[in-house]
């Protein structure tokens, strides 16, 4: 028997998405249709008109929406082994993502942060075998948005491929929450051998 998911995972699941309550479906009752004779059928080939093909007209290109043009995935080459997804970073998410790394002895240009904004509508899980990436830390992000079938537990290791994975809290829920921080570090120290 299937167990129903836990909050976390749902949230996980479902992160960044728009949820609707669909009400109970109303039965709608319409008058019936009058009925309509059959148009009669020539009775000769002569008679029948040949239909012209219809020219179509051209179809316009797609536009290019304003904003940074998202980076296909397949042509990114990752130069490090440890990635970081985030959505849309502040500044001030930045510098405490580099506190958070350099507590675990690493900096911002030894790992590839990704946005998922530049990632939008990418298919991650070929890019993911292809390339030497060891783990990968998501900050508020759910995998399905990757197109990755791969459920994870808030700070739990979960290691798939070869790859570990870590699911933590978007970085703007870090700032001032320590019990999430102690959460992380601890997850962090597992993930990369310290302490």
């Amino acid at each position: 028997m299937n167990e129903p998911l836990s909050r976390e995972a749902l949230q996980q699941l479902f992160a960044g998405e728009m949820l609707f309550a669909v009400p109970e479906p109303i039965l709608v009752v319409q008058p019936a249709l009058p009925v309509v004779a059959e148009p009669e059928l020539p009775q000769s080939v002569e008679s029948i008109a040949v239909a012209q093909p219809v020219e179509t007209p051209p179809v316009a290109e797609p536009v290019a929406t304003l904003g940074a043009t998202p980076v296909p995935v397949s042509t990114v080459a990752f130069k490090h082994q440890v990635l970081i997804l985030t959505d849309r970073p502040s500044p001030a998410d930045l510098e405490l993502l580099a506190n958070i790394l350099k507590a675990v002895n690493l900096r911002l240009d030894e790992v590839e942060v990704l946005d998922l904004q530049k990632l939008r509508g990418q298919d991650f899980k070929p890019l993911l075998e292809s390339q030497s990436a060891h783990q990968l830390i998501t900050f508020g992000v759910g995998l399905k948005k990757l197109n990755l079938d791969i459920v994870l537990v808030p700070y739990q290791l979960k290691t798939v491929e070869g790859v570990q994975f870590l699911y933590a809290d978007p970085l703007p829920n870090l700032h001032t929450d320590k019990v999430r921080k102690k959460a992380l570090w601890i997850s962090l120290q597992t993930l990369f051998g310290l302490g």
